[in-house]
């Protein structure tokens, strides 16, 4: 045998099979099974397999950004927020002026009708405070043969105590029909109302002047008004024929100015109006022609007074009011009184935003008879 032969190592994988008969069949391949379980490698303890997760750092850094962004977006949402409060504001403002405006401008070019001519209007002029106007109620006063001249109450007796007026009239229905139901029990009984106002004219002598005031009674049996006289004296009553003391019934505007409140015959009209003001042209050299001085109330020239002034000499009438915001706003730096007519506002922001409209009305009622 060679000695390569010899030296050569048996493959433990091969080995000589034998028969029966002692003869070796040749080699014959051996078949391992190998366990599954090390094919895989070694064992594993699951047990012992640490969760992923973020560490502290990531968790800062995350919290941080989400709280950057969530400031962001509450930011946007906030500055939204107050300007749609600042719209829905201004719009009711807006919508408030516009239908007060259509209603003094209603009343005021009724203003002098079917009444004598120095009871169209009369008021209290402030230049501290918001003005008190009257303008003569056209309502209960029927159209019907409007040609035959003015209808008015007559003053029997008069009771006069302070500021409180007690006046017995002539009939509380001036024109043979009434209109208000001043005791609630669904039957109209008088052209006058409670709460509403009252102008008293000299017919005689207009340029004495008026008084007007606001009505708190009426005794309908004894045809007796009381009423809280706000301006106009009218002087000395004598009852004599150098005078005819004639009352009509009127609409009263004025401001409730620590509710910001418009009243209208002691009704509520609308919320945030803040002043009211008016100023009357007084034809007084009938040029029909508006010259310095002749804007009563305005500014420029003298105040308006309802004593002493001759109603009969109106042409126009100029009323201006300043509404503002329900709320105000502490970064608005624009929120400053307005001055109207002969009033000064005082100085200072105050936080409210404000709408000022003018409503000026031709008195053709009084021109017209002038």
């Amino acid at each position: 045998m060679a000695d390569h032969q010899r030296d050569r190592k048996p493959n433990p994988l091969h080995r000589r099979s034998r028969g029966l008969d002692g003869r070796t069949w040749g080699d014959q391949r051996l078949h391992v099974e190998l366990n599954p379980i090390q094919l895989r490698g070694p064992v594993v303890n699951r047990t012992n397999i640490q969760t992923a997760g973020f560490t502290l750092i990531e968790m800062v850094v995350s919290t941080a950004l989400l709280g950057v962004v969530i400031f962001y977006v509450m930011g946007t949402f906030t500055v939204n927020q107050k300007a749609y409060m600042v719209l829905d504001q201004v719009t009711e403002v807006q919508q408030n002026l516009r239908a007060i405006a259509e209603l003094i401008e209603r009343d005021m070019r009724h203003a002098g009708f079917r009444v004598p001519i120095g009871g169209a209007l009369c008021g209290l002029d402030s230049t501290t405070a918001p003005d008190t106007l009257y303008i003569s109620d056209p309502d209960p006063l029927l159209t019907t043969n409007a040609i035959n001249g003015d209808v008015s109450a007559g003053i029997t007796a008069v009771s006069i105590g302070g500021v409180v007026v007690v006046a017995t009239l002539d009939d509380v229905v001036i024109d043979g029909t009434a209109f208000y139901d001043t005791d609630a029990n669904g039957i109209a009984d008088s052209d006058f109302q409670v709460g509403g106002g009252i102008i008293i004219t000299d017919a005689v002598t207009p340029m004495r002047g008026a008084a007007c005031g606001a009505i708190t009674a009426i005794d309908l049996g004894a045809n007796i008004i009381t009423f809280t006289r706000v301006s106009g004296a009218l002087g000395a009553i004598a009852f004599g024929a150098s005078e005819d003391l004639r009352v009509v019934p009127a609409h009263e505007y004025r401001i409730d100015v620590p509710n910001t409140q418009l009243l209208r015959n002691g009704m509520i009209l609308a919320m945030g109006v803040e002043d009211l003001q008016f100023a009357v042209w007084l034809d007084v050299n009938d040029d029909n022609a508006i010259d310095p001085g002749e804007y009563f109330g305005d500014g420029s020239s003298a105040d308006y007074t309802a004593s002493g002034t001759d109603h009969g000499d109106s042409r126009e009438m100029r009323v201006t009011l300043v509404t503002r915001t329900r709320s105000a706003d502490a970064e608005f730096q624009l929120g400053q009184e307005q001055n109207a007519e002969n009033r000064l506002a005082p100085g200072g922001n105050d936080g409210f935003r404000r709408r000022v409209h003018t409503s000026t009305s031709r008195l053709r009622n009084v021109v017209n008879r002038s």
